[in-house]
């Protein structure tokens, strides 16, 4: 039997060994180094890009940004949720470019004022209450940055954690412009005997929050730990004393309960929720755009409105309900969505060939020429079907 069992394994080894692994890695971003001349020092930012940003068949979008807080531990739970709601058709969100901003001094960045705390008989947060200054960081120099080097549509969310989260509502309350869309998680408000909410008691019938939305989430509210119970008491006060006020003042808010999340767990769930909230309505239902295929348009115009922001389909998938329209048989809804794209992207040589195809199936050759023409125009390398190969094939 041993033997048996040597030959045995002997056979597997070499089977594997003549198996050739043809390895490639999978990359979800790059680090890029910016200095500041505002903190002094260098900064590391986490930058992702969609995956289309490089993609040479469309015509080249710019994106919305979403500048992300506390990368080092949030930055592979965000790319992932980005992946998650924007596949295939049913498109939850734009694609966008994620940015995360490392801390050098994270007590220093993150709190608007200074405020030590004895933990364990230690004063920890010394060097708190940069706030203001990281805040200027980001909004000169940090933002320009991201819009000189990559395809940016002006769109930006801001998103952060615990101290992330106290810095993310700081931002939302000094300077509500710097962003369009907050994501709060299970922030530390408690911070400086609640300074935070005792500021924007103050703001509240004074801030302009038109067109900006506020995500806001808390973990599970545990009252007989006295830590747990201020921080979530202090969380429930800015719910109940602040965000009312402030919806009058124009913010589209959302607060959401986690009772199965605690600090540690929570960001992920309310990011997916978070960026569904903010862009919702954006969902297409895509079996019914064959029979009517104004639906597209008439989503996206509904989104728009709802952000204060112009928002168009993707190329791409436009382009893939067209050809969903082509398998259900609708012709002519397939038309309309691919004029639809030329008239979004009219500097996209696909576009033009997608539809001078369209029209070849439909055996209208001198418009797929027009089609044709215009797409060799903008692109000479091209390739352009021959008409009369086409004609006779359909015929």
């Amino acid at each position: 039997m041993q033997s048996i069992l040597i030959k045995i394994s002997l056979v597997i080894s070499f089977v594997l060994s003549s198996i050739s692994i043809h390895a490639q890695d999978i990359i979800v971003g790059n680090k890029v180094e910016l200095y500041s001349e505002i903190l002094d020092e260098e900064r590391e930012l986490w930058i992702s890009l969609p995956n289309s940003y490089h993609d040479s068949l469309y015509v080249q979008s710019s994106y919305p940004v979403l500048y992300l807080l506390d990368p080092d531990y949030h930055f592979f739970s965000m790319v992932a949720v980005r992946e998650a709601l924007t596949g295939g058709l049913y498109n939850y969100m734009p694609e966008m470019i994620i940015v995360g901003i490392s801390n050098t001094d994270r007590s220093r960045d993150l709190t608007p004022t200074n405020s030590a705390v004895i933990h364990s008989g230690k004063k920890i947060h010394t060097t708190s209450g940069g706030a203001d200054k990281f805040l200027s960081f980001i909004e000169k120099e940090l933002i320009p940055f991201v819009d000189s080097k990559y395809r940016t549509n002006k769109y930006q969310i801001l998103n952060g954690h615990s101290f992330g989260g106290l810095f993310t509502l700081y931002a939302l309350q000094e300077r509500p412009t710097c962003f369009n869309a907050y994501i709060v998680h299970d922030p530390s408000i408690w911070w400086d005997d609640m300074t935070l909410y005792k500021s924007a008691l103050k703001k509240q019938n004074t801030l302009n929050l038109n067109g900006r939305c506020l995500y806001l989430s808390m973990a599970y509210n545990q009252e007989q730990q006295k830590d747990r119970f201020r921080h979530s008491q202090s969380i429930l006060e800015y719910k109940k004393g602040i965000l009312g006020a402030f919806k009058e003042r124009g913010l589209r808010y959302k607060f959401e309960y986690f009772s199965n999340e605690d600090h540690g767990t929570i960001f992920l769930p309310a990011c997916y929720n978070a960026l569904r909230y903010i862009y919702q309505g954006i969902c297409l239902p895509v079996k019914e755009i064959p029979g009517n295929p104004d639906i597209l348009t008439k989503h996206y115009n509904s989104v728009s409105d709802s952000l204060q922001v112009k928002l168009v389909p993707s190329e791409k998938l436009v382009k893939g309900i067209a050809d969903y329209c082509l398998l259900r048989q609708e012709i002519e809804s397939a038309e309309k969505l691919l004029q639809l794209n030329i008239q979004n992207y009219p500097k996209s040589a696909y576009a033009y060939l997608n539809l001078g195809k369209l029209y070849l199936k439909m055996n209208k050759a001198d418009m797929a020429a027009e089609q044709f023409r215009l797409a060799k125009s903008l692109d000479t390398s091209i390739v352009i079907p021959k008409l009369s190969e086409k004609l006779n094939n359909n015929q």
